[in-house]
């Protein structure tokens, strides 16, 4: 029993000292940079893009179609820099 005591701590004596000594850590969670709508007529589909260029598509219907002959750009588009 007093083993275990001593090893829980040693243990959150170990964080206490490595969240002093560096005050600063923390986990590097992606941020949004930009986010909109690409569904087609009547469905529900939206896009995030995140600082570490991941592109999200979430939701329910079609997703419009940007080929390259669509007279229109995808809602992305000027966000390529990310990718």
């Amino acid at each position: 029993m007093t083993r275990t005591v001593s090893r829980i701590a040693a243990v959150l004596l170990s964080l206490v000292i490595v969240f002093a000594l560096f005050p600063g850590l923390k986990i590097n969670a992606a941020e949004i940079v930009d986010q909109g709508v690409c569904g087609d007529n009547g469905s529900n589909v939206t896009w995030t893009l995140d600082n570490q260029g991941t592109l999200t598509i979430s939701g329910t219907g079609a997703v419009r179609d940007y080929t390259t002959a669509s007279t229109s750009k995808s809602p992305f588009f000027s966000t390529y820099r990310y990718f």
